[in-house]
């Protein structure tokens, strides 16, 4: 009788074998893993489950679990790809489990991509008569198979031949993106940086709190952006619902964090995008969509088929992945990032996302590469990238750092836009640690224009010091802004 190495030999090379292997060992790896990086009791309580597309799924029986293993992503990452650097890791998600674990966690066998689980108590009939080694055969053929094409898809040129998009669909039934080589998911979604890996087609809500359809809370006419932006007709401002960042005070909180909004289908974007380009707007101007990003673009290309011809606006907090950031690449004209802060700890207690400075940075980068600034006769923003920074009180020396950022980075590609507009919401707890509970004072106003001038930051925009809250949206109101700011086209709680 041969020994199941002799076998495996018998139907693998050598390099095949060792892939396998290697397999293997991935999967076993984790408990060690967490226990060098201090995280207590986690080998009982998470395991990896799957490595598909070069990311690594792990599942968590407890949200709390995977709130932990966020803080330690980065890491963890780091510490897989040194231990595998042969499998190319590129990044690390999470997804709850549905059901509890055993007390004695075993590991999971490990599946390479693209392998469908065994049937449980099925026959096939075309194997019924097969011998146990015919059947074995098979298998081990099925699994040469798969690792084969894992490789070839690794070394794939995507460019050439794949095409650009598959079934982007405006309510995700089969949400699937591929472009520039990269797989967008949101069945498995991977859309931002938090990576949560469920399958928001099915329902399920990571940290944006939306599944894959698209919601939206208000449709205007806004007349309070940058002139660039604003022109003479107004922006045509799109706030949709839901948020993948954590701004512990943000001032559309209503909407990105506690569900105000209303699904829309593809449809009904169309026939908003369309109205607004009627009533005047200069552009269409789509406020937080990055956790929505599918559904958006297959609206946008609706839209400019059956008519729409305004530049459109992508303004967003920057913590975007790149690969989400290519699939806008055909729909967008012009970027609205945040600079929100390049101080990680600032990220995490503010904004929780302690890696917000370095997704930010690079998703801004990657939008000065595709977007060159272009002003229409009318003195409206045509294409380009306009950056904003929101000064917080008692916090200056952060944004002198961003300011310094912008100025070696994107001094003479983007505009700046310095706001100074901070306000608590009045509806957030006061108790936050550390908020900020004031306004901008004269003196942190004129400090902050004095390194515009230090750092020679000429071209772009600032805010007038304000002092009271009234300019804060509200909107369970028909009209959220006052109305000096903005005019309704479309709200959620209208028929």
């Amino acid at each position: 009788m041969k020994k199941a190495g002799d076998l495996l030999a018998y139907f693998f090379d050598q390099k095949t074998l060792a892939s396998i292997h290697t397999w293997s060992k991935l999967f076993s790896a984790w408990p060690s893993i967490v226990t060098k990086h201090k995280i207590a009791a986690a080998e009982s309580h998470t395991r990896v489950v799957e490595f598909d597309r070069r990311v690594l799924l792990i599942e968590a029986e407890h949200p709390g679990w995977i709130q932990i293993l966020q803080i330690k992503q980065s890491e963890l990452l780091h510490e897989f790809q040194s231990r595998f650097p042969d499998l190319d890791i590129v990044g690390i998600s999470f997804r709850l489990s549905r059901t509890p674990f055993a007390p004695s966690i075993q590991t999971p066998e490990p599946r390479p991509p693209e392998m469908s689980p065994a049937p449980e108590a099925v026959v096939d009939e075309d194997t019924a008569n097969l011998s146990d080694k015919e059947r074995f055969e098979r298998s081990m053929k099925r699994l040469e198979q798969s690792i084969i094409a894992r490789e070839r898809t690794r070394t794939h040129d995507f460019n050439k031949e794949a095409p650009k998009e598959r079934g982007i669909q405006a309510h995700g039934e089969d949400v699937a993106t591929l472009h520039s080589g990269a797989w967008i998911e949101i069945k498995h979604c991977l859309l931002c940086p938090r990576h949560c890996g469920v399958n928001r087609t099915a329902g399920e809500r990571g940290y944006c709190g939306e599944s894959a359809k698209l919601r939206l809370a208000v449709a205007s006419i806004h007349h309070g952006e940058e002139p660039l932006i604003t022109g003479t007709g107004g922006s045509g401002a799109i706030f949709v619902s839901g948020c993948n960042l954590g701004c512990v005070f943000c001032q559309n909180h209503q909407i990105s964090h506690e569900g105000m909004g209303r699904e829309v289908d593809i449809t009904e974007f169309v026939a908003i995008c369309l109205k607004l380009q009627a009533l005047g707007a200069e552009n269409i101007n789509i406020v937080t969509g990055t956790h929505a990003i599918p559904a958006i673009v297959a609206g946008l290309k609706q839209a400019r088929a059956d008519g729409l011809v305004i530049p459109t606006l992508w303004n967003s907090s920057a913590y975007e992945s790149l690969e989400a950031l290519s699939l806008l690449d055909d729909v967008i004209d012009v970027y609205l990032p945040d600079l929100k802060t390049l101080d990680p700890n600032l990220g995490a207690r503010f904004f929780n996302a302690p890696d917000y400075p370095e997704y930010a940075t690079k998703a801004i980068l990657r939008m000065l590469d595709t977007r060159v600034l272009r002003v229409s006769a009318s003195s409206t923003l045509r294409s380009g990238v306009i950056i904003r920074h929101l000064v917080l009180p008692g916090y200056l020396e952060a944004t002198r750092e961003t300011l310094r950022w912008f100025a070696e980075h994107c001094q003479g590609q983007a505009l700046i836009s310095v706001m100074t507009q901070y306000t608590l919401p009045r509806t957030i707890d006061a108790h936050v640690k550390d908020a900020p509970k004031r306004c901008m004072s004269e003196r942190e106003y004129e400090t902050v224009l004095g390194w515009l001038e230090e750092f020679d930051i000429e071209d772009g925009f600032y805010q007038e010091l304000a002092s009271d809250s009234d300019w804060l949206p509200d909107f369970t109101r028909q009209n959220p802004f006052s109305s000096t700011l903005s005019t309704t086209v479309w709200h959620f709680q209208s028929p």
